[in-house]
């Protein structure tokens, strides 16, 4: 279309919501020209443009990110991954720019995704629309692989259904390995069904199940793990909800686990309709010491800071991780007063991705020991996590006023492991680690 449709001045673009996804596509062409003689004739190469100055063609890469895109003479656009689309904006401009030409002509690729509130998901709409003949339109041709209704996502026997090119450009035994791995890992099973069997799935997903989080249930001695080196977080709530304090003791010697301690705070007025609001029994658990409830209707600062002085004369504590977000005053606190390294540890997926991640993998293997903490094992089971289009996973937090889920303990868990892993290797801290990955 760029160069052999007999179109002078011929614009082609590869687009996609970022530049560089738009320049694997266009890389493609690129090594074509470069491993044909007769086209290197023909065609000049200039960084990510392709060009024939006898016919002023070209063949070029546009990311959404780009510069500008308006003022376009379109001949031919190719749209890759148009679920990762958050607006139609490049779409049009593309649309727009090929009123002009003879016969333009629009390719949009893409599998399924998460978020239906983008344009993709209502052009599959309409294409299914004309596909069904409830609506006509002789410039729109559309076909989607995928499985049928009423097929189950474990059904071998209907993957060729989104696959038609299995064993050829994508093969059963790779295929089969990612289903392993989803099915004993919940957070991948949406990716999966996604990716794999073009099925539109929503970004949150149940993250671990409560057979794998049992496999990590052994006692935990908390006189035993006196002087031991320790790395803790601290999940702050706010006033009204509860706060978790956490403790991760890293293996002592072959064959130990990472060793978790948990510290629960509630305010101690309204347990009861908390309990029948949120079908948690707060009470059975303030009352076996499980939860630390402080005086009042709002979480008493004062308990925590208490309970982490506390801890902090038993334990060889080297750091405490937190979230910055409503943290400044405590932490300023016992930076102050106990002089602790305190790390900060936001709650993108930059850096709750690899420790999400390393947690879920330690969790499958068995490499924690929780005691059997009924608070978090209630918590786990109200974990959900969402990813963004690369893969990556977080943890979602819960609308507690409308659901009465809470992940603190989990979070704390998260970010106090990976506290102790990053330090055991040597690693740089998870904040810095976030910016490396922005850069």
């Amino acid at each position: 279309m760029a160069f052999f449709d007999e179109e002078e001045g011929a614009e082609v673009y590869t687009a996609a919501t970022k530049y560089e996804q738009a320049c694997i596509i266009h890389s493609e062409s690129t090594r074509m020209v470069k491993a044909s003689s007769s086209l290197r004739k023909m065609i000049n190469i200039f960084k990510n443009t392709l060009t024939c100055e006898a016919h002023a063609q070209k063949y070029v890469p546009l990311g959404q990110d780009s510069a500008t895109s308006d003022g376009l003479n379109v001949s031919a656009a190719l749209i890759d991954e148009y679920h990762a689309h958050p607006d139609a904006g490049m779409y049009d401009v593309l649309k727009t720019g090929m009123g002009s030409r003879r016969q333009p002509l629009m390719y949009v690729i893409t599998t399924a995704g998460f978020e239906k509130g983008y344009p993709c998901f209502e052009m599959e709409a309409r294409v299914k629309r004309i596909l069904e003949d409830s609506e006509e339109d002789d410039t729109l041709f559309g076909i989607i692989y995928t499985q049928d209704e009423g097929d189950e996502w474990d059904d071998r026997s209907t993957w060729i259904k989104a696959n038609p090119n299995l064993d050829v450009s994508i093969f059963a035994k790779n295929l089969e390995d990612d289903f392993k791995e989803a099915f004993s890992m919940p957070s991948k099973q949406n990716n999966f069904k996604t990716k794999h069997l073009n099925i539109w799935t929503e970004a949150e997903t149940r993250w671990i199940t409560m057979d794998s989080w049992k496999l990590n249930s052994d006692p935990v001695d908390a006189d035993g793990l006196a002087g031991r080196l320790c790395f803790t977080a601290l999940d702050l709530s706010t006033t009204i909800d509860l706060t978790a304090w956490v403790l991760c003791f890293p293996p002592d010697g072959g064959g130990d686990k990472y060793r978790f301690l948990y510290r629960f705070f509630i305010p101690q007025e309204g347990i009861h309709e908390r309990t029948q609001k949120e079908k948690f029994d707060y009470e059975t658990m303030v009352r076996n010491g499980f939860i630390i409830a402080t005086p009042g209707n709002v979480v008493d600062y004062d308990f925590i800071k208490a309970q982490i002085y506390e801890d902090v004369r038993k334990y060889d504590i080297r750091e405490l991780a937190y979230d910055p977000w409503n943290a400044t005053s405590i932490i300023t606190d016992i930076q102050n007063e106990i002089g602790a390294t305190c790390v900060e540890f936001r709650q993108g997926f930059a850096s709750m991705s690899p420790a999400c991640k390393d947690f879920e993998r330690k969790v499958l293997s068995g490499k924690l020991a929780t005691g059997g903490n009924p608070v978090m094992n209630w918590m786990i089971g109200c974990t959900e996590v969402t990813s963004d289009p690369a893969g990556n996973i977080k943890l979602v937090k819960p609308d507690r006023q409308r659901t009465g889920k809470h992940i603190d303990g989990v979070v704390a868990s998260v970010m106090a492991l990976d506290r102790a892993v990053k330090n055991e290797g040597g690693e740089v801290s998870s904040y810095e680690t976030e910016e490396l990955l922005i850069l």
